[in-house]
């Protein structure tokens, strides 16, 4: 769904619904990410990169707490397509919620430079509408997660020019006798080179014990969080 609405600042404002587990862009305009400019009259062209608007994951801490509702934001999009600001203007009622969202937006969500009526790139205001739902949340989680943020030397050949980041989780089983663990992606960033990268450093550079109880080993289960999030961009110099 695309909604209109106008901003404080009396400029048409689009804004974009998205559910928990389906993101939905029907408008024209933003699906022709490739469509070369032509001189225009009106608002902006906003053109979504949609490999990297994926969806918030459902905090662990919500789920268990069953909190779901809507979180409405204004995101400011620079003229590089990188937002500089993710506010919440609407909370859903929870702050693990809107931080998510709002966290996840900035962090990850980038479009084509918007342009403006001459084809020049130009700042530009937009909404996002995320519903959180428990039916579409995973089940509460026992596994104790542990967050490994990745460097950009860690990143594959070319992902950073395609502008890839996002989490990808890795769930660890270690046996009691102390044979080979077993890895699996859990929950995919989006992008498969990520989540292969992320799979061999934690394979690779790690080594995981089990735990014990009464002094014994027993068979382990642990999870990482693989954050890849790009760096900003440098500020020019004066």
């Amino acid at each position: 769904m695309a909604y209109e609405a106008t901003s404080t600042r009396g400029r048409p404002m689009k804004w974009y619904a998205i559910a928990f587990s389906v993101i939905f862009f029907p408008h024209a305009q933003a699906l022709a990410q490739e469509a070369p400019c032509v001189p225009h009259q009106g608002p902006p062209t906003l053109r979504p990169i949609m490999a990297t608007h994926t969806q918030p994951r459902y905090p662990t801490a919500a789920t268990n707490m069953e909190e779901e509702g809507k979180t409405l934001m204004r995101v400011s999009i620079g003229p590089d397509g990188i937002p500089t600001s993710v506010i919440v203007e609407t909370s859903s009622g929870s702050v693990r919620l809107d931080s998510a969202a709002a966290a996840h937006i900035k962090a990850n969500w980038r479009w084509l430079p918007p342009l403006g009526p001459d084809c020049a790139p130009v700042k530009v205001e937009t909404g996002v509408l995320v519903s959180w739902a428990l039916h579409d949340a995973p089940p509460p989680d026992t596994i104790k997660y542990t967050e490994l943020h990745m460097a950009p030397s860690d990143y594959p050949p070319g992902a950073m020019d395609r502008k890839e980041q996002g989490y990808t989780t890795i769930v660890i089983t270690l046996p009691a006798d102390g044979s080979a663990p077993t890895y699996s992606v859990n929950l995919p960033s989006s992008f498969p080179d990520l989540d292969d990268r992320a799979l061999e450093i934690i394979k690779t550079r790690y080594r995981w014990k089990a735990g014990e109880m009464n002094g014994k080993p027993v068979v382990t289960t642990l999870g990482v969080v693989a954050i890849w999030t790009l760096p900003l961009p440098s500020s020019p110099k004066n």
